[in-house]
């Protein structure tokens, strides 16, 4: 879906993604995803990772949409790792905040725990670079309530 976008608005860019596990095997097959996709298979906080992928993108406008594993403390070592690839005026878009009771209740067992929202709350009292551009949440329902993170300077 990343990519048809991409395409419209910038023919030349490309779509990073990262997985646990690799299951791209039939996505792969697609002529766009071989033109405008890198699958990256392993952890997304695996440092060798964030390296390889700001090597990639270094001198590239870049946006950065996180929806990996939901927990707070991954979810905020991904803001801390990825943060410092976004450019003044771009994103970093953290899906997902709604659940944990904001307002979505996710039940997995004794409940979800502290999520995306909370790593958000974590991240942005030390960033002086982002902040919450709530214009992006201008419709009447976003999974992502406070997690369009806009980079300052």
């Amino acid at each position: 879906m990343w990519a048809s976008i991409l395409r419209e608005v910038n023919p030349n860019g490309r779509v990073i993604t990262i997985d646990i596990e690799d299951k791209s095997a039939e996505a792969k097959k697609r002529d766009i995803a071989q033109k405008m996709i890198t699958f990256k298979i392993g952890s997304s906080i695996d440092p060798k990772i964030v390296s390889e992928i700001g090597r990639q993108v270094q001198g590239k406008k870049v946006v950065v949409i996180l929806d990996s594993n939901h927990s707070r403390d991954h979810v905020l070592k991904e803001m801390q790792s990825y943060s410092p690839l976004v450019n003044v005026g771009s994103y970093l878009i953290v899906q997902d905040s709604d659940i944990n009771g904001h307002p979505i209740y996710i039940t997995e067992g004794e409940g979800h725990g502290p999520g995306p929202m909370e790593a958000i709350e974590a991240f942005l009292p030390s960033q002086q670079n982002f902040k919450v551009d709530s214009d992006r949440e201008r419709l009447l329902y976003t999974t992502n309530p406070r997690g369009y993170l806009k980079r300052l300077n």
